[in-house]
């Protein structure tokens, strides 16, 4: 039950007038006679007001009470020396201007009262209250509300559910402020509904409601256990089945290292550690074996010190199994860092390219040993040196081939270089060949008006030897450039729109002058030659099409019209460009008149013998 509000002295009342008495002797209200019945000396007399908070004046039966709103009790007035029905009619006639100003103090009381009773109200309900609070006990014990809920847990706990739920709700309407039962009947409900055991119940989906029950004022020793025990195993099993779960998924992305750093999270006193104990090894040894794997990757790409990086970082996972292979691995791997600073240093004399720096790096190579990673690098640089050392003893021949080669004489340059037996200068052999070649066939095809292919030759001839300096890329770009005149575009654009009227001649070649029509256009700089034969072939094309058209539609069943049709078709192929509107029309009605004639030919079945 709600305690009872404080009680507030309420206002000094102003002084009334005095009464009379039967005797006609005046007194005062508040000086008691010997046989008065007593009165609190708070109780103000006032018109009865339920609303009202201070004492209130009852007339019932004739006679007059006091009555406290709060309590209901009433105290009877008895005036001295009156008689039991005494009328108090006149006393409220002669209170009448005192009670209006007593209003006034009582108005200002009551809201002060209200004030005071709003600030214990709030004091109170900040803490628990007890049972016997105002002397009252509350209507639902106190000591029953705590009994439902540590029994409930234990209920729980066997999985009976039902009785748990039962007990929770009834300590829960007893007291529904303390939210305990009604928190933990909550639970009860989702843990229910899961099917599963204690320890398999997935607590951290209620565990805002298990910290609310820790922080509460009202929870027992015993419940206030429960919620702590259950938030510790959120995060002893939960959090760190979680933990478990990101390095396992690290783990199947071949991630070992990433997931032991998961796994260290998990402290060795964790319920769930001994059941990944295994495991954790074993991605430990995965770590070191996925560096081992790529130390010997880097091995195997000459990487040396990646390989060594790798190793050193392979250390702090290896078992003593593991480190022989490992010091084993760092060895070669600093070995063959030896030997390439030495393959370095012979590079750097040869490149010096004296006899004298070329025998200091043949000596420094023979430090690296034969049959290993670098041998072939070594073997390559001692060919080289030996090959150079034979260089220079013939370096003469050589400037006297390039020479020969920079002056146009080729022919002579070739015939040195065999002679000499200069076999390094074989590509610069075939280089000649080759350029002397192009140079030969495109002036072949100048001659014969092919002046498409010759430009093609002479531009090649330019991209192989790159020398302004030698006379066969000058005499190429020469005839690129007596090309690009413009009056002598416009002669060779002439020479092939009279080769294509040539070949169009009595349909001789279509195809073949409708090119050297395209020809003539590319070459003329204003690409006016050879456009009008192109517009004359594409109306030929058209006036063949609807020729063609017209037989085809007017054949009927006859096969005759229909192939003279076809044959007229594919000369509008011939006259016209492939892609385009009429040559795809044209392939189109040969096709249909092709499967029109074969159609018509199975229906009249075979010809005669």
């Amino acid at each position: 039950a709600a305690a009872a509000a404080p009680q507030q002295p309420a206002p000094e009342p102003p002084p009334t007038a005095p009464l009379e008495t039967p005797g006609g002797a005046p007194r005062f209200a508040d000086e008691p006679g010997a046989d008065d019945t007593p009165v609190d000396g708070t109780f103000v007399p006032q018109a009865y007001d339920s609303e009202a908070l201070q004492p209130q004046v009852v007339a019932r039966e004739g006679r007059m009470y006091l009555r406290d709103p709060r309590t209901s009790r009433e105290v009877e007035i008895v005036p001295r020396g009156a008689a039991p029905a005494t009328d108090l009619s006149g006393y409220y006639a002669d209170q009448a201007d005192s009670e209006r100003k007593r209003n006034r103090y009582l108005v200002i009381g009551a809201i002060a009262v209200a004030l005071l009773l709003i600030i214990a109200l709030a004091m109170t309900s900040s803490k628990p209250r007890d049972d016997d609070d105002d002397n009252q006990r509350p209507m639902f014990p106190r000591q029953r509300y705590n009994d439902l809920t540590d029994t409930a847990i234990e209920d729980m706990k066997k999985g009976e559910f039902k009785a748990a739920i039962g007990k929770l709700t009834e300590a829960h309407k007893g007291r529904p402020t303390y939210a305990v039962a009604g928190i933990l009947r909550d639970i009860a409900r989702e843990w229910e509904k899961s099917g599963k055991s204690f320890d398999e119940f997935n607590w951290l989906s209620v565990e805002s409601a298990l910290r609310d029950l820790r922080e509460s004022n009202w929870v027992t020793s015993r419940v206030k256990q429960f919620a702590e025990d259950r938030i510790d195993w959120i995060y002893d099993v939960q959090h760190h089945e979680a933990v478990v779960a990101g390095a396992l998924k690290l783990l199947g992305e071949d991630k070992p290292e990433e997931a032991l750093a998961e796994f260290q999270k998990l402290p060795k006193t964790s319920p769930i550690y001994p059941k990944y104990e295994v495991r954790i090894a074993d991605t430990v040894a995965a770590a070191c074996e996925r560096r081992l794997r790529l130390a010997k990757a880097a091995l195997d790409g000459g990487k040396w010190q990646e390989a060594i990086t790798q190793y050193t970082a392979a250390r702090k996972f290896a078992s003593d199994a593991h480190k022989p292979r490992i010091e084993r691995g760092i060895r070669s791997a600093r070995k063959r860092m030896s030997e390439e600073a030495q393959l370095r240093a012979a590079h750097a004399r040869y490149r010096e390219d004296t006899i004298p720096s070329l025998m200091a790096a043949r000596k420094i190579l023979d430090g690296i040993a034969d049959g290993g990673p670098l041998s072939p690098r070594k073997a390559a640089l001692q060919q080289r040196i030996t090959a150079r050392l034979r260089e220079l003893e013939r370096e003469r021949w050589h400037r006297n081939a390039k020479a020969l080669y920079e002056a146009g004489r080729g022919t002579e340059a070739i015939k040195l270089i065999a002679d000499h037996r200069l076999t390094e200068l074989d590509p610069l052999a075939s280089k000649i060949e080759r350029i002397m070649h192009m140079l030969d066939e495109a002036q072949k095809a100048h001659d014969a008006k092919d002046y498409d292919r010759a430009r093609f030759l002479w531009n090649d001839a330019v991209r192989e030897e790159t020398s302004t300096k030698n006379a066969y890329h000058k005499r190429a770009l020469d005839k690129l450039n007596g090309l690009a005149n413009k009056e002598r575009r416009k002669e060779i654009a002439l020479e092939y729109r009279d080769m294509g009227d040539a070949a169009l001649r009595k349909d001789n070649d279509p195809k073949e002058a409708r090119r050297l029509y395209l020809r003539a256009m590319s070459w003329d700089p204003i690409a006016t030659v050879g456009k009008t034969r192109l517009a004359d072939m594409r109306h030929q094309a058209k006036v063949f099409y609807n020729r063609a058209r017209d037989l085809r539609y007017a054949s009927g069943d006859d096969i005759k019209l229909k192939e003279q049709a076809i044959a007229l078709f594919r000369k509008v192929q011939l006259y016209v460009e492939e892609g385009g509107d009429l040559h795809a029309d044209a392939t189109r009605h040969i096709g249909e008149l092709e499967a029109e004639i074969d159609a018509l030919r199975k229906k009249s079945g075979p010809p005669p013998p």
